[in-house]
């Protein structure tokens, strides 16, 4: 499937959702995102799980790059890049 696919109705600065299906050597991992197995680096200091849901904010559209939104305990939204 074409990765335009992926991309179509995504904007710079929304929300979206997706899923880690695997974890890859180096800390890389493929998610799901809107149906598609994609690959991602995770620029982060945090180690995912298998099965974990990420909030992403859109930060680019081509070439699509995301940045991960984390809640605190208190509730507030952190990004990192």
């Amino acid at each position: 499937m074409a990765v335009s696919g992926i991309k179509s109705g995504i904007q710079v600065a929304q929300q979206v959702e997706a899923q880690v299906i695997e974890l890859l050597v180096g800390g890389d991992a493929i998610v799901s995102f809107r149906g598609h197995l994609v690959r991602v680096q995770n620029r982060t200091q945090r180690l995912f799980k298998v099965g974990e849901s990420l909030s992403l904010w859109v930060t680019n559209v081509s070439p699509l790059a995301f940045q991960l939104i984390e809640t605190s305990r208190a509730g507030s939204i952190n990004r990192r890049v």
